[in-house]
């Protein structure tokens, strides 16, 4: 439990004090789709909901493709790393193995599977 008590008053910097996250800050918009919900809730000021949704990037990118992935999550994770969670930056770690593993595979299957080489 004591892994996520930082997460309680949780922002990338430091603010003046306020009140804790409503129910409307901590509610997710269902209507988007992954890839716009992992853009949008990475860069919350709510710690928890950067820590779910940095759980997601493997996920998503093997979702979206080589190019979406290039262009929409990859410029995400130097913000990412450089996050006041510590939490954040442990899972995005273990999230890097699962992205070169994405763009690996599809880099494969594009050089097997096309006359173009990238």
């Amino acid at each position: 439990m004591q892994y996520y008590k930082s997460f309680q008053n949780a922002t990338r910097t430091p603010q003046p004090a306020t009140a804790p996250p409503t129910f409307e800050d901590l509610s997710i918009d269902d209507s988007l789709t992954e890839l716009q919900r992992l853009v949008r809730y990475v860069k919350s000021s709510i710690g928890l909901q950067r820590l779910v949704h940095v759980k997601m990037l493997a996920h998503v990118a093997s979702l979206v493709g080589f190019d979406e992935t290039a262009s929409a999550i990859i410029p995400l994770l130097e913000d990412l790393s450089l996050d006041a969670e510590p939490a954040v930056k442990q899972h995005l770690v273990e999230q890097l193995n699962g992205l070169s593993k994405v763009h690996s595979y599809i880099y494969k299957y594009i050089n097997t599977h096309s006359h173009i080489e990238i």
